[in-house]
């Protein structure tokens, strides 16, 4: 009998402690994704044909591959960037199944994007491709609560949840995913090596499954997304995260011993348009739904022909040439216009801008034909109308006199042209409940007072604001500001330092100002015209953030992280 025994550990114990590899291939949070991203750079690229090469030659690499979506897949959704139409999203959807179906896909999550066209549509298309859906806690036709890869002899589970909202908007069961991930963990725990979630109830769901479910090895996290991280790991569980609209393929190349993943490599495979396309996925698709799923050639304008069908192709056309007027200050180095000149030649491929400075007679003829009050002013021709595109532009233009004139929401705002300079002086907007803008403060007064620059400080605060109170706030601030000048910018640092764990009467101690000066001064009628004064400029400005500065009294700007004296210097060089 003990020889018995000695024989079978002698079997099982190697068995056991025996080292498994294998890929897991996964994509999520496509929405039916078909063509490459037709805003991105070439070496983003995207879509189907050039995803499948990618595929193909990562299952050629490794012997035990398992291929998954993590859900989210539906076209139309509210993050569909592609969207065009109920029936045209329908069948890009319809479409993306076959292409699943080609490329060899083992698992599908569901997620709620992938009602959008309701039940019937989503069971209708998993039937006709015999695509393995997963979901534990949804009661739907088709969509099984798990399914086990074999790899002989290595076996791994694949878990599928789904929120429960899709049940409320539905007609459909969805019990809830905890009970129903334990009883299917239950079910294949002894029969698999290693178990896979895939799931769409977003990040912060995924992270407390992971530290609660600790059988669990490894979870596909689809749905509401938070962490840039491309993936993380909880304990023993490691958590991996799609790219949005499919942009790239991500690999896992996993080790396990022991029921435990040793060694976790990841890798994402860019798919540029450098990428061979598919030829077989590259027949199932149509060449294109809109002139945008064409691939760009150099100076040509696309135009996709017979949109969504089989006989759909990619027509060529040399664009109409629009010459466009462009105003602005040419001797600022940060009145930037790029962004909205590029944007501009992405909608109209013909257009070309003439730069004038604002200063040149032309300009101040047609800043005053056109009545024109901030600089950047882009002026565009009456025959832009005919343009396809035309419509995306509409609700940003103003027509004025037979011509267009885009709207300060596209086309920025640095100069007020309705505003006196006055030399020497930067206005700085500050929210109070906003610790981060101390380091401005602190780099914006250090540089005034080194070049002898006025700077006065006005304040921005939300009336939703959480914390204290924000009009008593402003009132005590502006009262340090009247009655104890030589504080003022000291005791508005000393606000941003701890605002929101101390009182104003607080600071003003710590500070040594006179407590009851400031409470009289309060009071004063004068305080409030300089409320008034504050709310008006504010107004007059159209200011809806901190951390924005007024340069000279007629240029505007936003700092997005910190100010740095030599730029700064520029802003005064004329």
């Amino acid at each position: 009998m003990k020889k018995i025994i000695f024989l079978l550990c002698f079997f099982v114990l190697p068995f056991t402690s025996y080292a498994y590899d294998f890929t897991v291939i996964y994509t999520g949070n496509s929405y039916s994704s078909l063509y490459p991203c037709g805003h991105c750079p070439s070496s983003v690229g995207g879509g189907l044909t050039r995803r499948a090469t990618i595929i193909n030659e990562a299952k050629s690499k490794s012997k035990n591959v398992i291929l998954i979506d993590g859900g989210e897949f539906t076209a139309g959704g509210a993050l569909d960037e592609a969207s065009i139409n109920v029936e045209a999203d329908k069948k890009r959807t319809a479409y993306y199944f076959e292409t699943l179906k080609a490329m060899g896909y083992d698992a599908l999550g569901i997620g709620e994007t992938d009602f959008t066209f309701g039940a019937d549509f989503l069971k209708d298309n998993i039937k006709k491709t015999g695509l393995k859906a997963v979901s534990a806690n949804l009661s739907l036709e088709g969509v099984s609560p798990y399914y086990i890869k074999d790899f002989s002899g290595f076996k791994v589970g694949i878990i599928g949840l789904s929120p429960q909202s899709i049940a409320q908007k539905n007609s459909i069961k969805a019990t809830d995913y905890n009970a129903a991930l334990s009883d299917s963990i239950k079910k294949i725990k002894s029969k698999v090596n290693f178990i896979i979630l895939v799931s769409s109830l977003g990040d912060k769901t995924n992270i407390e499954i992971a530290n609660k479910f600790a059988d669990i090895n490894l979870i596909l996290s689809s749905g509401n997304i938070l962490s840039p991280k491309d993936y993380e790991k909880i304990n023993d569980t490691i958590l991996i995260r799609p790219s949005y609209m499919a942009k790239d393929v991500r690999i896992a190349n996993i080790e396990t011993k022991n029921n435990k993943i040793s060694k976790f490599d990841f890798k994402k495979e860019k798919l540029a348009l450098s990428v061979k396309e598919n030829t077989e996925v590259k027949k199932i698709i149509p060449a294109c739904f809109k002139d945008n799923d064409c691939q760009k050639r150099e100076g040509l304008a696309a135009s996709c022909q017979n949109q969504g069908s089989n006989a759909a192709a990619c027509l060529y056309v040399e664009p109409n040439r629009i010459e466009a007027l462009l105003i602005t200050d040419t001797s600022c180095s940060f009145c930037v216009t790029d962004v909205t000149q590029n944007l501009l030649k992405e909608i109209f491929l013909g257009i070309n801008f003439k730069v004038i400075d604002y200063k040149e007679p032309q300009a101040k003829e047609l800043i005053k034909k056109y009545n024109i009050t901030t600089l950047p002013a882009f002026i565009l021709p009456q025959e832009i109308k005919k343009e396809k595109e035309f419509p995306k532009l509409t609700k940003f233009t103003d027509e004025k006199d037979g011509k267009f004139l885009l709207k300060p929401q596209l086309s920025g705002l640095f100069m007020l042209l309705n505003r006196k300079e006055t030399s020497s002086r930067i206005d700085y907007f500050v929210n109070l409940y906003e610790p981060s803008m101390l380091s401005v403060l602190n780099d914006l007064a250090s540089f005034c007072k080194k070049e002898n620059i006025k700077l006065d400080v006005h304040f921005f605060l939300t009336e939703t604001s959480t914390y204290g109170y924000p009009k008593e706030e402003i009132r005590m601030a502006l009262a340090v500001k009247k009655a104890a000048p030589d504080k003022f910018l000291e005791y508005i640092a000393k606000r941003l330092t701890d605002i929101k764990n101390t009182s104003w009467a607080d600071s003003l101690e710590a500070l040594h100002i006179d407590y009851n000066k400031i409470k009289e001064t309060a009071k004063s009628k004068n305080l409030d015209k300089m409320i008034d004064d504050n709310d008006k400029l504010i107004s007059e400005l159209n200011i809806n953030y901190g951390n924005a500065i007024l340069v000279n009294n007629n240029k505007i700007f936003a700092i997005i992280d910190k100010v740095k004296p030599e730029d700064l210097k520029k802003l005064f060089r004329r």
